[in-house]
């Protein structure tokens, strides 16, 4: 079973690719597959059986790279608001990811 800090490793790595993912893409072209798109695929798989709320908070954090504090403004919440909704996504990841193993 994962950590909810390794799965947070995992959304980082997520939000890197996210980031960068036209320059990531064209290495991926040239060298060829690395991890972390397995990674991105694996993680959106999962997302998509979250409720609406837990999607949002993935697709503005990992997916559009947002701070909490950006995405809370984005959305109209409160930054802890949001830091309360990131903990439960880990939460709903890591428990997604235990019925997978």
């Amino acid at each position: 079973m994962k950590t909810l800090e390794e799965i947070r490793k995992d959304l980082l790595q997520i939000r890197f690719y996210q980031k960068h993912k036209a320059v990531m893409d064209l290495a991926i072209k040239s060298v060829g597959n690395n991890q972390v798109l397995d990674l991105v695929n694996k993680y959106n798989a999962l997302m998509t059986s979250a409720p609406a709320k837990l999607f949002s908070i993935y697709a503005f954090l990992y997916i559009e790279g947002y701070s909490q504090e950006e995405a809370a403004e984005k959305l109209y919440y409160s930054p802890q608001y949001v830091q309360r909704m990131n903990a439960r996504l880990l939460h709903f990841l890591q428990d997604r990811l235990k019925e997978e193993a």
